[in-house]
């Protein structure tokens, strides 16, 4: 055998890095800390929302391909906004894909519609129609009549 076969390096070990106990402690907490931030923001941003469910009827019959829009009434507060199912029945979004109106008073607002009908305004664009949105679950119905 010739001695370049059999020449290997010498085994280093790699070096390690220690730690103190206390070192490994003090970043366990700052990750549980973060970890408490971080769940305590997202459920306060959840508690902002409520789920809204209901059915549009109009001249009562349901109205389908309609779109609801929840506006809160506190400025700068984001709107949630759905559409009608050919029963007329609507779930309420928020951004982000959620279920969920902006909780607090709301002005609701109808747009569209496969009615062929035109929407009074008092429920489109210059609507009355108001909604308290509660904690929990709450159902909305509107009835619009029919011309």
């Amino acid at each position: 055998m010739s001695p370049i076969n059999n020449w290997r390096l010498p085994h280093r070990p790699e070096p390690t890095a220690r730690r103190s106990s206390s070192a490994v402690r003090g970043n366990g907490r700052a990750a549980v800390g973060l970890l408490i931030v971080l769940g305590l923001a997202a459920g306060c941003s959840d508690r902002r929302f409520a789920e809204v469910t209901g059915t549009v009827r109009l001249g009562g019959n349901p109205l389908a391909g309609a779109f609801i829009v929840f506006q809160p009434d506190t400025e700068g507060e984001v709107r949630g906004v759905g559409s009608t199912d050919q029963t007329g029945q609507y779930r309420i979004l928020r951004p982000g894909g959620r279920f969920g109106a902006p909780r607090g008073p709301n002005t609701v607002s109808v747009h569209g519609g496969d009615s062929g009908h035109a929407i009074p305004a008092e429920y489109g664009t210059k609507s009355t129609l108001r909604c308290d949105v509660q904690p929990g679950k709450n159902t909305f119905d509107i009835e619009i009549p029919g011309r």
